[in-house]
């Protein structure tokens, strides 16, 4: 509730925002309504029943119970899918999440339902429950083995590390199958559950507490502030092997380590542990300048020779054949393996028990080819079978040279078919590519069809569907294969039909530069047509099919802004067309241009506008604060970095250069100056919240030369926070910040209570500074 002031408090913080905000139309009227509230209270907020409805707060965001399988073991919190169904069709896994905002845990409980019963009377069965106060998932990567009657999943308990869990459904007993000390990045089990392979987070060994180093120095190898100070390995993982029968453990080196010429491994088996327990493939980068000369020669997919000319390591990968009996590592061939977003969204496959390896959408190496051979080949993705125990690769076909992006593919051990789907440059699905295996020749297939009682199964069966809308939580159904049936089979939220959300509406509009944007507008949960409200403005994209308390992020805090009266815009950033900084000219428009948008259609008051950036938003949120005559007259960061001097230096000269189109030397260092946000801001007069993840580095110049020239910033440090906020008292805190901070600078409001006293005192000091900002 709002704080009791006096009327020269209100009226202060009313003639402060008119002078500071240029152009703060309303605030002498907020003053006089402020100042009525405040003499004569708020009879009806005093008679209130319990049964009125009120606005969303900030614990109930984290509150909210979410439905899905979280793809990650770690804060990357998305759902991979609303349910897991068994193998024989019978049952279906669900896992829920919630936090719990007493016991500051995220909590997790794995649900079980019959297949038979979802559309008459759904009754889940409640097998596992598990609660974490750190930063890794409660329950994670669920999966069915073979008998459908384990699940097998990634759980944790309390503080302590991940573990891999096997749960029999049939009576809920768990079966703790890992004993690993480090965090857990992903996992694989065999069908048979006899081999589990596993990535754990190395320890991290400071130099501060090296013997060698201590003894006689070391020499620094770390390309990254963070890494050098932390004493971590730069992102390579080893790979350990549980021989869950005898309890043996095999650990294979980092690849990195074993092959110099590879760097960024990925930290998971491509297409998983293979059946019998021995391979796994990886994907690595290439150090560019061990490239071979004919990788620029290939035209599979558009614009892939020009890329790797130009020297991009993100299109293309190799794979790497990690093998657990005979400890070695081997690249599968000399080609490079396309990408998601550059050919191939297909894993590599295994068949035969582990015995073959098929690659669907694979480049052939174009060494040794004649002239015609080579260009043929290089046009063209392939389908190739590797025998993992001798590295012998065989052709089973050369796709059509309309393939331009594999979809995925499938093996049929019984019919011994192997089916390919593709799409073509514009992106439409092309015909299935079928091939049928006759001993060791393969041959093109006629499509098969199913027979009647495939027939029957695939007409019975249901499908859970999760359905929501911008205005619509979430709620989990049950809908049968022909669609002719349904039934809701579980409302997570049903807490939120009593409280209060401001509409969300989906809008768009044209910057000056003629880029169309798009955004999500939350109207206040007391939206009153002749008023004209605060704004701030919430970045990093949009999704107009997803209910959301927050926004895109968890670090958001839509509807508690709207619930105490504040309009936010949810952004979607469109830099089509811009390259490098020139992307952050392209998106001040934008931000401005909504504002302008806003202010005709009479919803805002355009001198009471806060901005809100997060990761990469972080630069274009500050581009606008340093370069843009708009008046903002708040502004907040979440674990975010300016690509300026100071972070080029903490990531080795990683991050910058291609942003600017030049390094920050000689010449090129003119450029960083008139363009990075870190080198202008004796712009900012704006108040600035900020706070970071895992230390203070990130934001340090900020907070240091804002502090230097005495201008309104605090800084907050989350030590054990992650990039995405998950641990529930990071959460609370940051929100709470964020909501009081929006609302002291844009309403002149505070929250009463002892609790927060020398918070505004420190505020009110920021405030005195802004009183005596020279007026422009």
């Amino acid at each position: 509730m709002k704080g009791r002031r006096t009327e020269a408090q209100l009226c202060r913080t009313a003639r402060l925002q008119e002078r500071h905000l240029k152009g703060c139309t309303v605030c002498l009227f907020v003053c006089f309504l402020q100042l009525a509230d405040g003499l004569f209270g708020s009879a009806g907020a005093q008679e209130a029943t319990s049964n009125e409805l009120r606005p969303i707060s900030v614990e109930d965001v984290v509150r909210e119970t979410i439905v899905g399988d979280p793809n990650s073991l770690d804060w990357h919190d998305r759902s991979s899918s609303a349910g897991v169904v068994s193998p024989d069709g019978k049952h279906v896994a669900v896992a829920i999440r919630w936090g719990n905002d007493s016991a500051l845990t995220n909590e997790a409980k794995l649900l079980v339902f019959e297949t038979s019963t979802l559309l008459r009377n759904p009754l889940p069965h409640e097998v596992a429950r598990f609660a974490a106060t750190g930063n890794a998932q409660p329950l994670a990567l669920v999966r069915w083995l073979p008998d459908s009657t384990n699940l097998i999943f990634a759980g944790t308990r309390e503080s302590g590390p991940t573990q891999v869990y096997k749960v029999d459904t049939s009576n809920s007993r768990s079966t703790q199958l890992t004993r690993g000390i480090r965090p857990l990045i992903w996992f694989d089990i065999t069908p048979d559950s006899q081999y589990l392979a596993e990535f754990r987070e190395p320890s991290p060994k400071p130099m501060s507490e090296d013997a060698q180093c201590l003894k006689s120095g070391c020499r620094v190898t770390q390309q990254t502030f963070y890494a050098a100070s932390q004493g971590t390995a730069e992102l390579s993982y080893p790979v350990t092997r549980w021989d869950l029968r005898t309890g043996e453990l095999r650990t294979l080196e980092p690849a990195e380590r074993i092959d110099g010429d590879l760097l960024l491994c990925t930290s998971d088996l491509k297409g998983g542990l293979s059946p019998n327990g021995r391979y796994g493939v990886q994907e690595c980068v290439v150090r560019k300048d061990h490239w071979p000369a004919w990788w620029v020669d290939y035209t599979a997919y558009p614009h892939l020779g020009q890329l790797l000319k130009g020297g991009d390591i993100s299109v293309v990968r190799q794979l790497v054949l990690r093998d657990f009996a005979e400890a070695k590592t081997d690249r599968l061939t000399s080609a490079p393996y396309p990408i998601k977003n550059f050919g191939n969204a297909s894993y590599p496959l295994w068949i035969d028990q582990g015995r073959g390896l098929v690659l669907a959408g694979a480049l052939e190496p174009l060494e040794g080819l004649s002239e015609q051979d080579k260009i043929e080949s290089a046009r063209r993705y392939a389908v190739l079978l590797i025998d993992p125990a001798t590295r012998a690769v065989q052709r089973i076909s050369a796709l059509s040279q309309y393939v331009s992006r594999i979809s995925s593919a499938s093996w049929d051990p019984q019919n011994e078919t192997l089916t390919v789907k593709a799409q073509d440059a514009t992106g439409k699905q092309l015909p299935d590519f079928r091939f049928r295996r006759h001993g060791s020749r393969w041959s093109a297939a006629i499509e098969s069809r199913p027979n009647d009682a495939e027939r029957g199964k695939l007409k019975s069966a249901i499908s859970l569907v999760l359905r929501q809308s911008l205005n619509s939580p979430p709620r989990l159904f049950a809908v049968s294969r022909d669609g002719r049936q349904e039934r809701e089979v579980l409302d997570p939220n049903p807490w939120l039909a009593r409280r209060k959300l401001g509409r969300v509406e989906a809008v768009q509009w044209i910057s000056t530069n003629g880029r169309e944007w798009r955004g999500g507008l939350y109207y206040p949960t007391d939206y009153d047509a002749t008023k004209r409200y605060p704004l701030v403005l919430q970045t990093h994209g949009f999704d107009a099919n997803k209910f959301s308390l927050s926004g895109i992020t968890k670090n958001f805090i839509a509807q508690p802004l709207a619930g105490v009266g504040i309009m936010v815009l949810q952004v979607a950033e469109n830099t089509a067309g811009a390259q490098g900084a020139d992307q952050w000219p392209a998106v001040q428009e934008g931000y401005e241009s909504a504002i302008d948008y806003l202010d005709k259609r009479g919803l805002i008051d355009p001198g009471c506008v806060g901005m809100l950036g997060w990761s990469w938003t972080g630069p274009t949120v500050g581009y606008t604060l340093t370069h843009s005559s708009f008046p903002i007259a708040a502004a907040a960061f979440s674990d975010t970095a300016d690509f300026g001097w100071w972070w080029y230096l903490l990531q080795g000269g990683r991050h910058g250069e291609s942003e600017y189109g030049t390094p920050p030397f000689g010449s090129g260092l003119e450029v960083w100056r008139q363009m990075s946000p870190s080198f202008n801001l004796d712009r900012i007069h704006t108040p600035m919240m900020m706070w970071s993840g895992g230390g203070v580095s990130g934001l340090w110049d900020w907070y240091t030369v804002l502090q230097r020239l005495g201008k309104p910033v605090e800084y907050w440090s989350m030590p054990d926070g992650t990039h995405e906020l998950f641990k529930i008292g990071e959460r609370l805190r940051a929100y709470q910040l964020f909501v009081d901070w929006f609302r002291f600078w844009l309403q002149g409001e505070e929250v009463s209570g002892t609790a927060k006293f020398d918070q505004y005192a420190r505020w009110h000091e920021f405030r005195e500074y802004q009183n005596h900002i020279p007026s422009s």
